[in-house]
């Protein structure tokens, strides 16, 4: 990843040090952690329904306008509750071994909940996606920086769905390699923990992979 990605951020509060301490020991087991650096996120003041949602885009549209500030390439984002799975590296470095062969791609998904009933397989780790939802482990292509910088968040375009709708190069690590883990602080979803992990893993389980 470090071969691959120009430098990473992971969004937090200043308040969630559970999330901070989690985030910072995910990151070493990678060795990520001289390039992936903690970026303040905004909290949510108004807490009503996505307005948390809509304070973590604003988040990742910052950190999208900080890349093309300083003529990143590629860049890694990340949620706080971001976790990988044991044999993540292993997808995640062949994965992106296929990605580079492909100029145009715009995102790539480490993890999240695949919504689309099939998926096209592109190498043994690597599948393209139309529909997915989460965006707490992605990688950003500078390609896409001038769509983000036109993008304003809603809570009727948080940036899943902006990822989601406005793009066409996805693409997805195939089996999974991050998920979320049940953190105790959840401001956007009013103190409860949705069970993320279960959605993201049972939305690789169910999808059909075309070309396999």
């Amino acid at each position: 990843m470090k071969d691959f990605f120009d430098a990473g951020f992971y969004l937090n509060l200043d308040k969630n040090k559970d999330r901070q301490i989690h985030a910072e020991a995910e990151l070493k087991k990678l060795d990520l952690q001289n390039l992936v650096k903690r970026f303040p996120g905004i909290e949510d003041r108004i807490r009503k329904e996505k307005t948390g949602h809509v304070c973590a885009s604003l988040g990742i549209k910052a950190i999208v306008s900080y890349a093309k500030s300083f003529n990143l390439k590629n860049i890694l984002f990340f949620e706080d509750d971001f976790e990988f799975l044991p044999e993540g590296r292993t997808y995640i470095k062949s994965a992106l071994k296929t990605l580079q062969t492909i100029p145009d791609w715009e995102i790539i998904y480490f993890g999240g909940i695949i919504q689309s009933p099939t998926v096209d397989l592109v190498s043994d780790n690597l599948v393209k996606v139309d529909k997915m939802l989460c965006v707490h482990a992605i990688g950003i292509n500078s390609n896409t920086f001038e769509k983000w910088n036109s993008y304003s968040p809603t809570v009727n375009l948080t940036a899943d769905e902006f990822v989601r709708d406005k793009f066409t190069q996805k693409y997805a690590v195939y089996p999974l390699a991050v998920t979320q883990y049940n953190a105790t602080s959840q401001d956007g979803n009013y103190g409860n923990t949705p069970d993320y992990n279960k959605w993201i893993s049972d939305s690789y389980k169910d999808v059909k992979v075309v070309g396999r």
